[in-house]
């Protein structure tokens, strides 16, 4: 399927079972980075707001990681929990949810710095995305847990690439970081604590997309 194809299909699978009109609804989308979340989780946004009349946001996980020249000085990868600040981001998703305002950090990948702060008004539906998404600290008993994957060689190539575009730098330096942080994702996911996802969408080449498993389907 194509990217707005496996959107459609996740929208369908966070409606299923669930009234989105009443309560608060926690989605969380994660996954390596540079797979796909950001775009998929704002076309799942927007097919959720035109399917229900819950109010939908986005909230991009990538405003409560350290900046580039700090995780530099402490030899973090931006897949190490420890660079984000996920006690801030856990109150964040819950003043959210909860009916409260919230100040939200925004990220600049070119600059690898925070640009500036976001408010955000509380939500009936918040997609969350992110590397640290589905990381325990951010979960609630009743998120919906939904994981992008993808082969190395994809993962790496889909990386590379975005290190070249966003990050401005030459092809030589971005596959030495890409390498670095292909392999520093690989040690956290091994380590990784969360419960295992409800859905998981493997990412291929040229921008289509796979089910791997969907629990949903069998609730």
């Amino acid at each position: 399927m194509n990217m707005y194809e496996a959107a459609r299909y996740l929208a369908h699978a966070i409606e299923r079972g669930s009234n989105l009109n009443q309560g608060a609804h926690h989605v969380a989308i994660g996954g390596p980075s540079a797979i796909g979340k950001s775009t998929l989780a704002r076309a799942v946004k927007e097919i959720l707001v035109v399917d229900s009349t819950a109010k939908v946001s986005l909230l991009e996980l990538d405003g409560f990681m350290m900046s580039r020249s700090v995780r530099r000085k402490l030899h973090l990868s931006g897949y190490d929990p420890t660079a984000h600040d996920l006690a801030t981001a856990s109150r964040v998703i819950d003043d959210l949810l909860g009916g409260r305002e919230a100040n939200v950090p925004i990220y600049d990948h070119r600059t690898g710095a925070h640009a500036f702060m976001h408010r955000m008004a509380p939500v009936q539906v918040l997609v969350v995305e992110g590397v640290q998404a589905l990381h325990h600290k951010l979960l609630r008993a009743d998120t919906i847990r939904i994981e992008i994957t993808a082969s190395l060689l994809v993962r790496i190539f889909l990386r590379w690439k975005d290190d070249v575009r966003r990050r401005n730098i030459s092809w030589p330096r971005a596959a030495v970081h890409t390498i670095r942080e292909t392999w520093a994702h690989h040690l956290q996911s091994k380590k990784r604590a969360g419960d295992s996802p409800a859905i998981t969408i493997r990412r291929l080449l040229f921008s289509r997309y796979r089910v791997v498993m969907d629990k949903r389907a069998r609730s």
